[in-house]
């Protein structure tokens, strides 16, 4: 029974370990968000642009039908965000 006892624990220190090690390399976030009109009305087709402030490195992208707009894999930094649309003034928003 011993013979039994020990691999099993000793593979399930293993899984736990690299549970843990894996969730502590994560260093990447997202950044996420809606866009709307001064009366709430979301906006679609609106062109989102992401700026890395300290290496000018850029994304793009548009809003979709209900105005959302998702960033995945950011790495930390601070970012300005750029929307602009055809009958609408441009905004410009930095953030870290």
């Amino acid at each position: 029974m011993y013979r039994r006892i020990v691999p099993a624990f000793l593979l399930l220190c293993v899984a736990i370990w690299s549970a843990s090690s894996l969730a502590q390399t994560t260093t990447t976030g997202e950044l996420a968000g809606t866009v709307t009109d001064p009366s709430g009305a979301v906006l679609t087709s609106v062109n989102i642009t992401l700026t890395n402030v300290a290496t000018g490195a850029m994304q793009s992208t548009q809003t979709n039908s209900t105005g959302a707009y998702h960033f995945p894999l950011l790495q930390p930094g601070t970012y300005k965000v750029s929307a602009s649309a055809s009958g609408f003034q441009a905004v410009d928003k930095t953030d870290h």
